[in-house]
């Protein structure tokens, strides 16, 4: 079993690893790490200080650093990763977004072992070469199991945190899927309000237009914009690469609900939704989210991520407005998903 550095995210043992992967995360896709690298979302959990995120002014590179676990019958398990640097620190990340062990988990465990202990040495050699600061890894147990990355930084000093995570299982039948939505939610879905018409957007009819559109509810709702034109470019080739898609809902002839989804072959992420103000009240999102699960569903993804869940004795300080959107994406399943967040050293509170 050897290490390999592979240049980039089209190298061909990346990609046939890539593809015996069982989430296959759809942030971690090519052209998802290529948004991340444009938009830092904030991990409302951290402190600035130990957030991963930091915003995308401050960043002039990454050094690319990925490497692939090679066994006797192809690639085991790998990590895209980069050295981050920024004006006053340097990090590592996988384009800004938290590291992920990329895996074949056919693979017996101790084998999977001996690559995570291979790729987690390689990790902190390229830490100590670039004096970096600790790392952060993210690790979405779908089986209920940490990987062998995450109990490497453990056995190694690194502490873990835990999140839920809601996670539509779109392998399940109609009568499932619709029985798994909150009560209210069914009834919203049924009464279908007059004159709504609602469009997926995908690689065969993504325009700069729909996007454009986006940005305005965007705007009308915020007043202001929240990301460059930098990261609609991005995310107009991810859309054209396949890998994502945005729903509209139109009311007689007006848009006014749009949401934006990253997707892989496996999984599908709700990352943002944006409505018109003065249709409020009307259900318009519940519309977007569940005609994007049945369209995930339709084109083989096995799984629907809407987000993380806080619960009211979580993070005391957040606001109201987190809250109301955990409790919302709560509405759509009953499946939670372990989602664990691991730093390579321990955080200040911790010592």
């Amino acid at each position: 079993m050897s290490l390999t550095r592979i240049d980039g995210l089209s190298d061909p043992r990346w990609v046939q690893l890539w593809s015996q992967d069982a989430l296959q995360h759809a942030h971690y896709t090519s052209t998802g790490l290529g948004v991340g690298a444009h938009h830092y979302t904030r991990a409302y959990y951290l402190s600035e200080d130990h957030d991963v995120n930091q915003p995308r002014d401050s960043a002039s590179e990454f050094l690319p650093r990925h490497a692939v676990v090679l066994g006797s019958s192809g690639p085991v398990a790998g990590v895209a990763l980069t050295v981050e640097l920024l004006d006053d620190r340097t990090r590592l990340s996988a384009y800004g977004r938290p590291v992920i062990l990329v895996e074949d988990r056919s693979q017996p465990a101790r084998v999977r072992k001996q690559a995570a202990e291979l790729l987690y040495k390689h990790i902190e050699a390229v830490r100590e070469e670039h004096g970096a600061e600790r790392w952060h890894a993210r690790d979405t147990l779908l089986d209920g199991m940490p990987s062998p990355l995450t109990e490497a930084m453990l056995r190694n000093g690194g502490v873990s945190r835990h999140h839920l995570v809601r996670m539509v299982d779109l392998e399940a039948d109609d009568e499932t899927l619709r029985l798994d939505l909150r009560k209210s939610y069914r009834y919203i879905i049924k009464k279908r309000p007059e004159g709504l018409e609602l469009k997926v957007l995908s690689a065969a009819d993504i325009t700069r237009s729909d996007l454009e559109q986006f940005a305005k509810l965007e705007y009308a709702s915020y007043r202001q914009n929240l990301v460059s034109n930098a990261v609609w470019d991005a995310i107009l080739t991810s859309i054209q690469k396949g890998e994502g898609f945005l729903v509209t809902a139109f009311l007689d002839g007006e848009p006014v609900s749009m949401g934006y989804f990253t997707a892989s072959a496996r999984h599908v992420v709700y990352v943002a939704g944006v409505n018109d103000q003065d249709k409020a009240g009307v259900g318009l999102t519940h519309h977007v989210v569940w005609q994007a699960i049945q369209y995930a569903r339709s084109v083989g993804c096995a799984h629907f991520e809407l987000g993380e869940l806080i619960h009211p004795g979580d993070h005391p300080g957040l606001n109201d407005k987190l809250r109301s959107i955990s409790h919302f994406k709560d509405g759509f399943g009953n499946k939670s998903v372990c989602r664990l967040d691991v730093f390579s050293a321990p955080l200040e509170e911790d010592s």
